[in-house]
C-alpha cells in the first residue's frame, strides 16, 4: 500500500507539472502570434490602407484572445484536477481511487491536448491567410495569358472530380468517396468522407460540398471538417453530372439530364428550379459579380445568368465558339477560364463575355473536372484518365 501511495503522489505531481507545461506553451503561442504578425509585415510590407491594417490587427487580436481563453480553460482544468487529488485517501482504498483518478486525468489531459492542437491549427490557418492578405492583390498583378506552364501532376487515391483553392492557398480535392485538404504541392493533410462529392468549395471559411449518401444533398462543414450541416437536396440521375456552385448568397446545382438548374438562397433559405433550359448544363460557377456561369458543351457556349432574389435566373450574355466547353473558373481580375473536353485547350473569356485567347498544353486533361485559379496558379482535376489533378502556371 505504501508503494501505491507513492505512485499516487508521483502521478499527482506529474499531472500538475504537465498542466503547468501546457500553460507555458500556450503563453508561448500567444506571444509568438504578434511576433509572427510583425515578421509578416516586415517581410511583405504593410497593408496598403488603414482599413486593411485595422482588419488584420483585429484578426490577430481575436486569435490572441482565443489563446488567452484556452489558457484560462487549462488553468481551470488544473484547479479541478488538483481538488480531486488534494485529499489523501485512506490506504485501504487507495488503489481503487488511484485507478479512477487515473482515468479522469487521462480525459483531462486529452482535453488539454485537443485545446492546444485546435488553437495551433487555427493559428497556422490565420497566419497563412494574413500572409496572403499582405501580398499584392490580384488586381495589382499582370497575368500572362500567352503561355501555360505545367508545374506538376498530383496523384489522388480515387477518381478526382474537382480541385479548388482555399483562402490560405491550400487545396480541396474532391474524389469518389470524400474530399481532402492538401498543401500547394498536393501533399494530403486531412479529409472527410462523402459519396461522389463532385464539388467541394470554401466560401466564408466554410466548405460546401455535394454528398450522395442515401440521397443527393448539399452540405457544409467547418474548416476543420467538423459541424456538418445539410442545406438542401436535389435530383440526380447520374452522380457525375451534378456540380455545385457557391457564392456569398446563393448555391446552385446543375441537373444535367433534366436540363435544369436548382438555385438555393442561403439566407433566408429558399429554392427555385429552372424550367427546361433547352440544353444540358454541364458545369456551373458563380462569377465574382454574382452572375451564374453555365457551359453548354454540346453547342460550345458559355452563358452568364443574373440571379434574382427569388432564385430565378435571366440570361445576360453568351459566348459562342467554345468547342466542347466544360469546366469553369475565374481569376482575380474576373476573367473566365473554360476547359474543353478532348481538346486540351483552355478558353479565356472576359467578364463581359468576349473571347480573349486560347491556351493549349499537352498535359491538359482530355476530361477536365472542376478547376480553380489563384495567384496565377491553375489547378484542374482530371475525371476519366487516372486518379490525378494538374497544376499549371
Amino acid at each position: 500500500m505504501v508503494l501505491v501511495a507513492e505512485l499516487f503522489e508521483k502521478k499527482k505531481m506529474e499531472t500538475l507539472s504537465e498542466f503547468d507545461s501546457t500553460i507555458d506553451k500556450l503563453y508561448v503561442v500567444y506571444k509568438s502570434m504578434w511576433k509572427k504578425f510583425d515578421d509578416f509585415v516586415d517581410q511583405n510590407g504593410a497593408p496598403g490602407n488603414n482599413d486593411q491594417q485595422s482588419t488584420l490587427i483585429t484578426t490577430v487580436e481575436q486569435m490572441s484572445g482565443s489563446v488567452l481563453k484556452k489558457i484560462d480553460d487549462v488553468e481551470k482544468c488544473k484547479r479541478e484536477t488538483h481538488v480531486k487529488m488534494k485529499t489523501r485517501p485512506r490506504l485501504s482504498i487507495i488503489n481503487d481511487i488511484y485507478l479512477k483518478i487515473d482515468d479522469e486525468l487521462k480525459r483531462d489531459c486529452e482535453r488539454v491536448h485537443q485545446l492546444r492542437q485546435a488553437e495551433q491549427d487555427k493559428l497556422g490557418y490565420i497566419l497563412r491567410k494574413i500572409a496572403r492578405q499582405l501580398q499584392p492583390t490580384s488586381s495589382q498583378r499582370k497575368f500572362d495569358y500567352n503561355e501555360l506552364t505545367h508545374l506538376h501532376t498530383v496523384r489522388t487515391s480515387r477518381n478526382c472530380y474537382s480541385v479548388s483553392f482555399k483562402g490560405d492557398g491550400r487545396l480541396i480535392a474532391a474524389c469518389d468517396f470524400g474530399f481532402h485538404l492538401c498543401d500547394e504541392h498536393g501533399n494530403r493533410e486531412c479529409g472527410r468522407s462523402a459519396k461522389f462529392p463532385t464539388t467541394a468549395i470554401e466560401i466564408n471559411e466554410e466548405i460546401y460540398y455535394i454528398d450522395l449518401w442515401n440521397w443527393s444533398y448539399i452540405k457544409k462543414c467547418s474548416l476543420d471538417l467538423d459541424n456538418e450541416v445539410t442545406i438542401s437536396s436535389f435530383n440526380y440521375p447520374s452522380h457525375t453530372h451534378s456540380r455545385l456552385a457557391v457564392s456569398n448568397n446563393y448555391l446552385a446545382v446543375n441537373e444535367k439530364l433534366h436540363k435544369s438548374i436548382l438555385v438555393h438562397r442561403i439566407s433566408p433559405g429558399s429554392n427555385k428550379r429552372t424550367k427546361d433550359l433547352g440544353y444540358e448544363p454541364v458545369h456551373i460557377f458563380f462569377h465574382q459579380d454574382g452572375n451564374l456561369l453555365v457551359t453548354d458543351e454540346q453547342n460550345g457556349v458559355l452563358l452568364s445568368y443574373r440571379v434574382a432574389e427569388d432564385c430565378g435566373i435571366a440570361e445576360e450574355w453568351r459566348c459562342t465558339g467554345l468547342e466542347l466547353a466544360s469546366s469553369i473558373c475565374t481569376d482575380g481580375l474576373g476573367n473566365i477560364f473554360v476547359g474543353s473536353t478532348d481538346k486540351k485547350v483552355l478558353y479565356i473569356v472576359s467578364k463581359e463575355g468576349k473571347l480573349i485567347s486560347e491556351l493549349s498544353h499537352e498535359e491538359l486533361p482530355k476530361s477536365p473536372g472542376g478547376m480553380s485559379i489563384q495567384d496565377n496558379t491553375l489547378a484542374i482535376a482530371c475525371i476519366a484518365d487516372g486518379y490525378k489533378f494538374f497544376m499549371f502556371n
